[in-house]
């Protein structure tokens, strides 16, 4: 199966014209893998870069979800996917594209139970797909406020920044796909680092992430971790 995650714990589905999410948190790394490529042109040269292609496939225990993912597969719905690691890169694919689903692909070396499998993949010159431990290196602010979608729970999300001055809070908020609240974190600034930890609850659909609430300090070095360290880092 190529290259093999093992600290992949949770991964996630979404439609993000309708809403709907298929969460799967029992993964089998031994059906799962990740292998970025780049796609090379021939010419009569040689070779030339021809895009990218950034394929994900992976193998879960959970069957749930599946009746919801072979809709989307046999709909040719376009949806889109992360996967949450415990420890290293979380892979966010930010483009909606196809997806295949195989039940019972499988059967995991380790406890004898059925594993299914889900995959899809995407091309381009610069795909959108985000592979950061630190996923504020992949959020936009804009007047010290930003988000992204994320619709997966039960993950405790570590934010952190630098501060001139104790002049504001850093506001944590998990919002449902209608942007309903359903958690929120919020820590009071302080000259130095200062850090505040949402658990994302079921439902969750984006979390936003406001630096400086009610106040005008000056935040650097934003980090948003899954490793339950506030330590910033630019990958």
């Amino acid at each position: 199966m190529g290259k093999l995650i093992s600290g992949w714990k949770k991964a996630v589905f979404w439609d993000p014209d309708s809403g709907d999410a298929v969460q799967v948190n029992t993964l089998s790394t031994e059906h799962s893998s990740f292998e970025p490529a780049i796609i090379k042109n021939e010419t009569p040269t040689g070779s030339a870069f021809g895009g990218r292609r950034i394929p994900l496939v992976v193998g879960f225990l959970d069957s749930d979800g599946i009746p919801q993912l072979e809709t989307w597969m046999e709909g040719n719905t376009p949806v889109r996917s992360a996967v949450y690691a415990r420890a290293g890169k979380q892979i966010i694919f930010q483009e909606s594209e196809e997806i295949a689903v195989v039940p019972g692909y499988g059967i995991s070396m380790r406890n004898g139970a059925d594993v299914h499998r889900a995959e899809m993949e995407v091309l381009g010159e610069n795909p959108d797909v985000v592979q950061k431990q630190n996923v504020a290196e992949a959020i936009e602010f804009t007047a010290n406020v930003g988000d992204i979608i994320l619709p997966i729970s039960g993950i405790t999300w570590t934010v952190a920044a630098d501060y001139t001055t104790a002049d504001g809070n850093l506001v944590v908020t998990a919002y449902d796909y209608s942007d309903g609240v359903v958690a929120t974190s919020s820590q009071a600034l302080s000259a130095g680092r200062v850090s505040t930890g949402i658990t994302a609850p079921a439902g969750t659909w984006r979390i936003e992430i406001d630096l400086v609430d009610t106040g005008a300090s000056v935040p650097s070095n934003v980090s948003m971790r899954a490793d339950g360290n506030a330590e910033y880092v630019n990958y």
